[in-house]
């Protein structure tokens, strides 16, 4: 009867504690993008003159695959284009890369620039495996290049 009772109190333990006693999910992954106008390549003068700087927050979740971001930019030259406007390339730093992932304009032209998810697995693996290798920029009219940029590592 001991016995008994030392499994069903384990028993209705683990189905109260199931779910908290299991593994906790991973927390998400923040990195913290300083933008400049001075990371751009080529630079753009514009960019440097009017002291345009900002922000870029990505946060990943590995478990889904979503990629968050918000990006804050101030003093750009120019108007923020919707082509090619905003983005996470490959590259390192004072290199020029591809687009691996557009970010979805705000439609602001300072502050709150861009901000989204998008879920992407394959990207979100490879960003977490080696941030240094790619970087957020932001794309105005006078700077078609790009205003401001990051690294994500």
């Amino acid at each position: 009867m001991r016995r008994f009772k030392a499994a069903l109190a384990a028993g209705v333990l683990l189905l109260v504690l199931g779910p908290a006693a299991s593994a906790p999910a991973q927390a998400p992954t923040t990195f913290v993008v300083d933008l400049s106008s001075a990371n751009e390549v080529p630079g753009c003068t514009a960019g440097e003159e009017s002291g345009a700087h900002g922000t870029a927050v990505i946060q990943i979740d590995e478990e889904t695959g979503d990629i968050t971001y918000r990006v804050v930019a101030v003093n750009l030259p120019g108007s923020v284009t919707s082509s090619p406007g905003a983005h996470i390339h490959a590259g390192v730093a004072g290199s020029i890369g591809g687009v691996v992932a557009p970010l979805e304009l705000t439609g602001l032209e300072t502050g709150l620039v861009a901000a989204g998810t998008t879920t992407d697995p394959e990207l979100a693996a490879a960003l977490l495996a080696a941030p240094a290798g790619y970087y957020v920029n932001v794309h105005t009219n006078i700077c078609p290049g790009g205003a401001v940029r990051g690294q994500l590592g």
